[in-house]
């Protein structure tokens, strides 16, 4: 009798399994076409409507069984990067407007009570004026300056805790200038905060690094996990007189680095980057080609 139960248990598990994967895969599908016409779409508007769209697919996406889990391998417009330990996840996509201007879509997906199995999730919200200094503010998950990110960074207190996590994104800011961003966030009790007070430079004290450069060029922002360290461009001004415009910066050829010590971020200037061959190439390719 209790073998019995147990069967029927495992078969009625397993078809919830089941559904709850092909309940995702059809949202796979729709994400799949909804990017699609939003990718192939000539106008702004039809273009925002199709990224309104998709806003609304992943929120049915947060509050499905499985999608923490589930690979989402199909999707080719999307940054979905994953802790190591998979119990957080983040969604995030770019939309371009024809003036080259760009919004991004991002969700946030985690596991608040593993011992419970509670999943929390957020939306992030680009909604923050492109020409606002947020270096040096906190900021919450409905004000964000978007970027699509695509390196997620965790940082222990510790063997087990988490102190706070480290996200590399790119930002097409303008038809003038593009940004490279290194966004700190801590996730505490359901609550996300961009930013944090985790940089040590000499006589600054920002929230987060922004990177700002000519359109015209390309900048390196790049982690290294065995050195635990960040690796990025120095950018300067191609002459002289044009300090403080960054439509005129670009690489020098050197680099400056963030070593990680314990849980803050150390700043070094024109640093080696004689690392081994493959680490030495920039692996980041532009999501506008």
């Amino acid at each position: 009798m209790r073998l019995s139960f147990l069967f029927s248990f495992l078969a009625i598990a397993g078809s919830l399994t089941s559904f709850a994967q092909s309940d995702i895969a059809s949202l796979e599908d729709r994400i799949i076409f909804i990017q699609e016409k939003m990718r192939d779409a000539v106008d702004d508007e039809t273009r925002f409507a199709y990224h309104d769209s998709l806003r609304q697919t992943m929120t049915e996406v947060m509050n499905s069984s499985g999608s923490l889990e589930y690979a989402f391998d199909r999707v080719q417009y999307m940054s979905i990067l994953t802790s190591s330990n998979g119990e957080l996840r983040i969604f995030n996509w770019n939309m371009p407007y024809n003036d080259q201007t760009h919004t991004y879509g991002c969700f946030m997906l985690w596991l608040e009570d593993e011992k419970q199995g509670i999943y929390d999730w957020v939306e992030l919200e680009d909604n923050v004026d492109d020409g606002s200094s947020v270096e040096n503010k906190y900021l919450k998950p409905e004000k964000w300056q978007g970027a699509l990110y695509y390196e997620l960074i965790e940082v222990k207190k510790g063997r087990k805790k988490i102190d706070h996590y480290v996200l590399l994104g790119w930002d097409g800011a303008n038809g003038l200038t593009n940004r490279k961003v290194i966004e700190p966030f801590t996730i505490n009790r359901g609550q996300v905060r961009l930013g944090a007070p985790v940089f040590d430079i000499p006589k600054k004290h920002p929230k987060r690094y922004v990177m700002e450069y000519s359109e015209e060029v390309m900048a390196s922002l790049k982690y290294y996990p065995k050195e635990e360290r960040i690796v990025f461009d120095h950018l300067s001004p191609r002459q002289e007189g044009l300090e403080g415009n960054p439509a005129f910066y670009g690489p020098d050829m050197t680099y400056d680095s963030f070593n990680l010590d314990k849980t803050k971020w150390e700043y070094n200037s024109n640093v080696d980057i004689t690392l081994d061959k493959e680490q030495s190439k920039r692996p980041y390719i532009d999501p506008r080609r």
